[in-house]
C-alpha cells in the first residue's frame, strides 16, 4: 500500500512534468491560436460590414482586441513602407510588440508619420497578407503569433500576441516541480505509511485470526471496525467464525453420536455371533434366534450409514430433484397404507385429512415419499398416550400445506429453531434412537425444491411438522414449485 501511494504520486509530478515539457506550450499555442483566429474574423466581418474603420465601428475595434493582442489595420496604400498616407493600428497590453515601435491607436492622422511606428516586420506582414490573402506565422524570436487576412476591400487586417509569457510559465514550472518533488516524496512517504497502517491494521487481524481459526481455534472475536467495508468483513468473518464454531461442535456431536449408535450394533453382534460360535451352534432355535438380532443390528448399521451417505449427497447437491406432476391426496393416501402393518401390531392410529378432489403438484414423488417417511418416522418415535398420528393436507393460499401431527411431549422453544439441522436431536431426553439425521434430510429435500417448510410445537402437547407447495385443483398446468 506505501509502495503504491508513493508510485502513484511521483507518477502524477512526472506526468506534470512532462506534460509542461512537451504539450503545455503547443496547447497554449492551439487555444491562443483558435482566440485569434476569432478576432481577426470578428474584425474583418466589422470592416466589411461598415467599409472600412469609420469613427462609429472604432471603439468596436478596439474592444475586440483588448487585454493583450494587437491590431494593424492597412489599406494597399499605406501597406508599403514608401507610402505616407496613415492607416490605423490598434494596440493594447503587448510589451516589445514586433510589428509596432510604440503602442498607439491613429485615424488618419495626418500630423504623425506612420512610417516612426511601423517596423519592417509589420511592411514585410502586410505584403504577405496582400500577396497570399491570409498568413498565420511564428516570430523567428518565437515572441509572437501573428495571423493576418485580406478584406474583400483590399485591406489588409493582422492581429497577434505575445507567446513569452508561456514559455517563462513553462520554464518556471519545470523548475518548480523540481523543488515540489523534493518536498513531495517524504511527505508522501510519510503520509502513505500512515494511510497504509491505518488500512492494513484491520486486515492484518483478519489475516491473524483466519490462521487461528486455521490452527482449530474457532472462539476468535474480532472488535467492530466501523461501517466501513473493512468493518463489513470484519462483522462477516466474525459471524462465520461463530458458525464455523458450532458446525465443529455439530460434527463431534455427530462422532460421539455414530460412535455409539455404531458401537452398540457392532458389539451386539459381535457378542451373538461369538456365543453362537462358542455355545449355541449346535442349538437350533438359539442360533436362529441370536442370528436373527444379529441381522436386525446389521439393518440398523447400514440404515445409518445409509441415512449418513444420502444427506451428504443431499447437501453436496448431486442428487438432483426430477419433479413431475401428481396427486398429492392418492400419494398420501397410498403412503399411509404401507404404515397398516405397523400400526396394527404397535396398536397405533395414523389418520389421513385430505380433501376429496385431488391436488395436482409438481415434485419428485421419491423424493416427497423420503420426506413423508422421515416426518412419519419421527412422529410414531414421539407418538402420545393417545397413540394417534395425523397426516394432513390443507389448502393455503400458496397452494396446500402438508403436516404430520404427533400428540407426544412437543418441543421446547429453544429447540423449535434447531430441529432441521444436522446431527441435532431436540427429543433426545426421551431416550429415543437415532443420529439426528432424518428431519436433516427433510430439509435437504423441501430446500432443494424450494418448499417452504417447519414445525409448531406446543410442549406438552405434541408438535406438527409441515411444508407448503404449490398446487391446482383439478384441470389446469400444474404451477413449478421451483
Amino acid at each position: 500500500m506505501m509502495l503504491f501511494s508513493s508510485l502513484l504520486c511521483l507518477g502524477v509530478i512526472i506526468a506534470v512534468w512532462f506534460f509542461s515539457a512537451f504539450f503545455m506550450e503547443p496547447a497554449y499555442q492551439s487555444m491562443l491560436r483558435g482566440e485569434l483566429e476569432s478576432k481577426l474574423s470578428a474584425v474583418v466581418e466589422m470592416l466589411e460590414t461598415d467599409g472600412g474603420v469609420t469613427e462609429e465601428n472604432y471603439e468596436g475595434l478596439q474592444d475586440i482586441v483588448r487585454d493583450g493582442f494587437c491590431l494593424d489595420i492597412s489599406n494597399i496604400v499605406t501597406a508599403l513602407p514608401d507610402r505616407r498616407m496613415h492607416g490605423i493600428f490598434v494596440r493594447d497590453g503587448i510589451a516589445n510588440c514586433e510589428l509596432h515601435s510604440q503602442p498607439g491607436s491613429d485615424i488618419f492622422n495626418p500630423n504623425i508619420d506612420q512610417r516612426t511606428i511601423d517596423t519592417e516586420a509589420v511592411y514585410a506582414m502586410r505584403k504577405r497578407v496582400l500577396e497570399q490573402g491570409s498568413v498565420s506565422v511564428i516570430t523567428k524570436s518565437g515572441g509572437q503569433m501573428i495571423i493576418g487576412r485580406r478584406t474583400r476591400q483590399g485591406d489588409t487586417v493582422i492581429v497577434s500576441a505575445s507567446l513569452a509569457r508561456v514559455s517563462q510559465a513553462t520554464v518556471f514550472i519545470q523548475k518548480f516541480l523540481g523543488w515540489l518533488t523534493v518536498v513531495l516524496i517524504p511527505l508522501v512517504l510519510g503520509i502513505s505509511y500512515l494511510f497504509s497502517w491505518l488500512f492494513t491494521r484491520p486486515v492484518s487481524r483478519l489475516s491473524k485470526a483466519a490462521r487461528q481459526m486455521a490452527q482449530g481455534d474457532y472462539a476468535v472475536a474480532l472488535p467492530p471496525a466501523g461501517r466501513d467495508e473493512i468493518g463489513v468483513l470484519t462483522d462477516d468473518f466474525n459471524r462465520m467464525a461463530v458458525e464455523v464454531a458450532r458446525t465443529d461442535r455439530l460434527q463431534k456431536d455427530l462422532v460421539a453420536n455414530i460412535s455409539h449408535d455404531l458401537r452398540t450394533p457392532l458389539t451386539l453382534m459381535k457378542g451373538y455371533a461369538e456365543t453362537i460360535r462358542d455355545l449355541t451352534g449346535e442349538d437350533r432355535e438359539k442360533r436362529n434366534e441370536q442370528l436373527g438380532i444379529i441381522i436386525d443390528e446389521s439393518d440398523r448399521l447400514s440404515g445409518l450409514v445409509n441415512s449418513v451417505l444420502e444427506l451428504s449427497r443431499l447437501e453436496a447437491g448431486t442428487e438432483k430433484p426430477e419433479p413431475v406432476e401428481f396427486d398429492l391426496c392418492d400419494f398420501c393416501e397410498e403412503l399411509t397404507y404401507r404404515y397398516t402393518d405397523l400400526c396394527e401390531k404397535h396398536g397405533y392410529t395414523l389418520r389421513l385429512d385430505i380433501p376429496p378432489q385431488e391436488r395436482l403438484v409438481w415434485a419428485d414423488p421419491a423424493l416427497m415419499q423420503r420426506v413423508l417417511h422421515n416426518l412419519l418416522s419421527n412422529a410414531f418415535a414421539h407418538i402420545g398416550p393417545d397413540n394417534e398420528i395425523v397426516l394432513s393436507v390443507r389448502d393455503v393460499p400458496a397452494g396446500v400445506r402438508v403436516t404430520v401431527e404427533d400428540h407426544g411431549k412437543g418441543i421446547a422453544p429453544q429447540d423449535a429453531d434447531r430441529v432441521f439441522q444436522r446431527y441435532y436431536r431436540a427429543r433426545s431426553d426421551n431416550g429415543k434412537p437415532g443420529a439426528g439425521l432424518g428431519l436433516s434430510i427433510v430439509r435437504a429435500i423441501l430446500e432443494s425444491h424450494s418448499f417452504a417448510y417447519g414445525v409448531d410445537s406446543t410442549p406438552g402437547q405434541g408438535a406438527q411438522f409441515w411444508f407448503a407447495l404449490p398446487c391446482k385443483i383439478q384441470g389446469g398446468k400444474a404451477e413449478d414449485g421451483k
